[in-house]
């Protein structure tokens, strides 16, 4: 096990162990409040697995990364405009997919925060974030357009699929 104290800005100390199995990170401000992160081991799954489903996740974020390219050029086919509810459709499948392929490609990892004792899965956090910064960036750009609608049939769409991957 490896273990390394870090200092930012004398505002915090942080413990950071490293092992094979966990990474633990404690952090305690200038009062002595401690924030606790455990990443914790995935379970269940082989090297050879897990190695195509972080390949599976790595293609399909490129295409999902080409799409939002597209989409912030303005040059995103129009024909799909016919159907009904085809962009909150698309938010939740998207975003769905990814999260569904980042929780299988991390492992099932899932990150322990202390003193809340909340366990929760790392791919889908990450690709929750992924989807607040990029509706959040759409606010600035003059061809899109960030909705609430949207941001919620992301996270309904990440969180589903995150159930349907655990499963």
């Amino acid at each position: 096990m490896t273990k390394k104290s870090v200092t930012s800005g004398m505002l915090f100390f942080c413990d950071v162990d490293i092992s094979i199995e966990i990474l633990n990170i404690t952090c305690r401000s200038r009062d002595a409040r401690a924030t606790h992160l455990a990443i914790l081991p995935s379970q269940g799954m082989g090297m050879k697995s897990t190695q195509r489903w972080i390949l599976a996740f790595c293609l399909y974020f490129l295409i999902l990364l080409t799409i939002i390219v597209l989409a912030y050029r303005g040059i995103l086919p129009v024909k799909i405009s016919a159907i009904p509810f085809y962009d909150t459709i698309g938010h939740f499948i998207l975003l769905g997919i990814a999260s569904y392929l980042a929780h299988k490609s991390l492992g099932k990892r899932m990150i322990k925060t202390w003193p809340l004792a909340i366990t929760l899965p790392l791919g889908p956090i990450l690709v929750s974030i992924f989807a607040i910064v990029d509706e959040s960036l759409q606010m600035l750009s003059p061809l899109r357009t960030s909705t609430l609608s949207d941001l919620v049939a992301n996270l309904v769409g990440i969180w589903f699929f995150y159930w349907l991957a655990s499963r």
